[in-house]
């Protein structure tokens, strides 16, 4: 115990710093939702409060902006795929990267509206709307 308190002492064990540094270490690498970032660092046992408050510091528009790289990346990948399935799929992989239905919602929107296929609409369909709410809520009773 006493080697513990020595450390903390001195700073070199800190929850706190270890969860900014590890969170500004995962988006500089690549997009990630908070909702990854929540689960890697419980599994580093970081406190709930303390994770809170080192997530606060990822911004909102910074949180679409990397759900928006991760649903491009993907919505590519399912170039072959007619436009509602790439859609579905797309949408599948956002929520279960731990992204918020909004967020979800919002980047399939712009990604159907950019899209060269015809017929295209920024709606998106009520049965991939109801999967991704679905899908959402058993990511939440995972955590």
């Amino acid at each position: 115990m006493a080697a513990i308190d020595r450390l903390r002492n001195n700073g070199l064990l800190n929850d706190e710093k270890f969860a900014r540094d590890f969170i500004e270490s995962r988006l500089n690498t690549k997009p990630v939702s908070r909702g990854k970032l929540r689960r890697q660092l419980r599994e580093h046992f970081v406190e709930n409060a303390v994770i809170d408050e080192a997530l606060s510091a990822v911004s909102d528009e910074t949180e679409l902006s990397n759900a928006a790289a991760v649903g491009s990346k993907y919505f590519r990948q399912y170039s072959s795929l007619p436009l509602k399935e790439r859609l579905r799929r797309t949408g599948s992989r956002l929520v279960s990267c731990g992204y918020a239905f909004d967020d979800v919602k919002t980047v399939l929107s712009e990604l159907a509206e950019n899209s060269e296929e015809t017929g295209n609409s920024d709606e998106i369909p009520d049965e991939i709307e109801f999967s991704l709410r679905s899908a959402e809520n058993g990511a939440e009773d995972d955590e």
